[in-house]
């Protein structure tokens, strides 16, 4: 097994044989490079005592878009969405500028899911 970082895109991955538009790297960087999963960089940021909390939380507000599971692992239930179709407050805020002034009734909806996420996520870092 070799660990191998394509040229072009900066993904990392495993192969038996050398590919070509890569090079090969150590496997600590591979560790290091590697795309974990969701829940692990979630955790990587949250945990970072380098990262305020006002990073902490524009990287939940970018990437978050469910509700996190009742067990502490980060994971976000899939049945929990803060919008549906799932959105990031980021694609909510989005959202309900399209609607502002042409049909506030779904603009204030679309605010008042978006300050629930909010709220949801300052608890998980100030709480």
């Amino acid at each position: 097994m070799i660990y191998l970082k394509d040229l072009l895109s900066g993904h990392c991955f495993v192969s038996e044989t050398s590919v070509p538009g890569t090079i090969e790297i150590p496997k600590e960087d591979y560790d290091r490079y590697a795309d974990p999963p969701a829940n692990v960089r979630l955790a990587h940021v949250l945990l970072d005592p380098e990262k305020t909390a006002s990073e902490k939380k524009l990287y939940m507000f970018r990437t978050l878009k469910h509700y996190l599971v009742d067990d502490g692992s980060l994971v976000e239930d899939e049945a929990r969405p803060f919008h549906n179709p799932p959105m990031t407050v980021d694609e909510i805020q989005i959202e309900y500028q399209k609607y502002v002034g042409d049909d506030d009734e779904r603009a204030e909806q679309l605010l008042q899911e978006k300050r629930e996420a909010k709220a949801y996520i300052r608890s998980l870092v100030e709480g």
